[in-house]
């Protein structure tokens, strides 16, 4: 019985280093998935909010996993190996409230929300739908040009 239990301890570490040893592919990029679409609203977010690099604030918050993500998978940048970090073509010209709507919209579109307005009007007690009043408009989101990504 203890040869068993030996044998069988013995197999599972050997299981374990041949897996552990075993090399990681690189993380390929996809066409435009949820994670590409929310990375690239991250990423207008960072152009007009004047943010560098959220990566290694969430790195630094998160005690480091990215980090270490990045180096079980032999990868030098989880965002890059995502497609997650080219927006700059596209946030010329555009100002910091359109940057910042962009990012919000690309975020939402990601994660599948869809009544952003409607929340904030609710949550702001009408000032929304005050403002579209007072300016004659349907849609501030839609004149700040915060729509369409």
């Amino acid at each position: 019985m203890r040869f068993a239990l030996f044998t069988a301890s013995l197999a599972a570490l050997g299981l374990v280093a041949s897996v552990s040893a075993a090399p990681v592919a690189p993380v390929a990029a996809r066409s435009a998935g949820d994670i590409q679409t929310v990375g690239k609203g991250v990423c207008f977010l960072e152009a007009g909010l004047g943010v560098t690099d959220i990566e290694d604030a969430l790195d630094g918050a998160l005690g480091g996993i990215i980090t270490g993500i990045e180096d079980v998978l032999g990868i030098t940048s989880l965002e890059d190996s995502l497609g997650l970090t080219s927006c700059e073509d596209e946030t010329s010209g555009l100002s910091d409230v359109q940057l910042v709507g962009k990012g919000l919209c690309y975020i939402e579109k990601g994660l599948g929300v869809t009544d952003t307005e409607d929340f904030l009007d609710e949550t702001l007690g009408g000032a929304v739908t005050d403002i579209e009043d007072k300016l004659g408009i349907t849609s501030l989101e839609k004149e700040l040009k915060l729509t369409g990504c």
